[in-house]
């Protein structure tokens, strides 16, 4: 993963372990995506934790993904 940033590189790193998956983009070295299936880790959630998200969105959130929205559309919705 490393060379990916070091050489300024692009590509998709993907880790599947029991029921955890989670997916790292990275474009000409510098991440720019990634995502978990672990609820704890979900973006809504550890937005809320650093103070960026209210706490009382994360339910919002959910529904709207539920919706079909991603993640990104449901929390600057």
């Amino acid at each position: 993963m490393s060379e990916l940033g070091a050489a300024g590189r692009s590509g998709i790193v993907r880790i599947e372990r029991e029921r955890a998956k989670k997916q790292l983009v990275v474009a000409r070295g510098a991440a720019v995506f990634a995502e978990s299936s672990l609820p704890e880790e979900h973006l809504a959630r550890v937005m809320s934790g650093m103070g960026l998200l209210p706490r009382a969105k994360i339910a919002e959130v959910g529904s709207l993904m539920k919706s079909g929205k991603t993640s990104e559309e449901a929390i600057w919705s």
